[in-house]
């Protein structure tokens, strides 16, 4: 295996002819080192080493708009990656080892999805090849291929030690477990050293593959977009939806996940739960006409608009709020003042009267201490008859 690996970097040096900058990047690449080796390796250089090498591997530096799709530490891993591709593998259909050629004129059938190894051209994945491109986009939607290097790095669980052999055809949703699986009439055995791949015919494939799709749930179902209705059978495009309705739990749909009027089986349930609205499940208010998630019951779809279980009784009438204290008191306080301030204008409005009637008075015979009018001892005077006297004795009397 090593001297193939090297046999596969002389090859890609041959191609680099005289381009001496393309040369020195791929010499620094060591197949026995790790992928971290490598591009800690090639970050000694700059991006006029780089990104020659790179359009050598056939790598796009731009897009359509002339914008870069690489930065220096991205075009490395790529470049890392791109050379490692063209490294001998094992084929993960019939596990022999083959080596994809660099610019060759049969391109590979896949490519892998994380490390941009192509597939061996053996009869496993020409027949899987033939497969899938009979079906229809709608049943390839999200299928990608791994080599099998990367598959047993995401595989989620290690494999048991001790292996048994299991006859029944469980996972239905994988399309290499559909390639592989053996297609035998009921009643003859089939004892044939071919893989079961071979067996197993395009249409077969595809007609398991439509039944995993009929028993997939339709996505836009569950949020209430699907054009073709709530059964699935309106017709658009002359095409009916390909995947399942499944019927709505209704108590789901009127009062979510509550313990007493709502549905708390979650996944138990044989009814579809629907992607609810987020607003109407915290805040049972959603003003978006255009929202087409379900909506729970008593959700008010405008700002103003009461909720469905108070609309229907009478609203209680609407009372003034009482005022505070403070302000009360104060009210109080500025009236009491007002009172007090007229009440003193009005008194010394009366005292003024008084004084000047005292001024141009006829005087009386002189007598000891203050002389006062006759009209001083009338009861509404009483009040202020201290004052007075103050008032009186300090202004002098003057004589005609």
């Amino acid at each position: 295996m090593s001297q193939e690996k090297e046999l596969a970097i002389g090859n890609l040096l041959v191609c680099a002819g005289s381009n001496e900058i393309v040369k020195r990047v791929i010499s620094l690449f060591d197949h026995t080192a790790s992928r971290t080796a490598n591009i800690s390796a090639l970050k000694s250089l700059n991006l006029d080493l780089l990104e020659p090498c790179a359009e050598f591997l056939n790598i796009e530096l731009a897009d359509a708009e002339s914008q870069k799709l690489y930065t220096k530490d991205t075009l490395i891993s790529r470049i890392v990656l791109e050379i490692r591709a063209l490294l001998p593998a094992e084929c993960s259909e019939c596990n022999q080892t083959y080596a994809t050629e660099f610019d060759s004129e049969h391109k590979p059938l896949f490519n892998c999805h994380m490390c941009y190894r192509g597939s061996h051209s053996c009869v496993a994945v020409t027949s899987l090849h033939d497969a899938l491109s009979g079906a229809s986009l709608t049943l390839l939607s999200g299928h990608v291929w791994l080599c099998k290097v990367c598959k047993e790095a995401s595989f989620p669980y290690k494999p048991r030690k001790s292996k048994t052999h299991h006859d029944s055809f469980q996972s239905t949703g994988n399309v290499s477990n559909l390639a592989n699986s053996r297609a035998e009439p009921p009643g003859e055995n089939s004892h044939s050293s071919q893989p079961a791949s071979t067996n197993l015919k395009a249409e077969e494939l595809n007609s398991r593959l439509n039944q995993v799709v009929k028993d997939r749930v339709c996505d836009r179902y569950k949020r209430g977009k699907c054009p073709h209705g709530l059964k699935g059978n309106k017709e658009v495009d002359g095409q009916v939806c390909q995947f399942e309705h499944q019927k709505y739990c209704f108590k789901y749909c009127r009062n979510g996940n509550q313990k007493k009027l709502g549905c708390s089986k979650g996944s138990d349930c044989k009814f579809l739960h629907p992607v609810l609205c987020k607003f109407s499940v915290k805040k049972k208010l959603c003003t978006n006409s255009d929202c087409t998630f379900i909506h729970l019951k008593g959700t008010r779809r405008k700002e103003g608009q009461q909720p469905l279980v108070s609309r229907s009784k009478s609203a209680p009438p609407k009372t003034q709020p009482k005022p505070r204290e403070s302000e009360s008191g104060s009210d109080d306080f500025l009236e009491l003042k007002r009172l007090v301030d007229t009440m003193h204008a009005s008194f010394l409005r009366d005292i003024a009267e008084i004084r000047s009637s005292l001024l141009h008075a006829v005087p009386y015979p002189r007598q000891p201490g203050p002389v006062m009018p006759q009209y001083f001892h009338h009861p509404q005077f009483r009040p202020a008859q201290s004052q007075l006297l103050q008032n009186v004795q300090a202004t002098p009397l003057v004589s005609c």
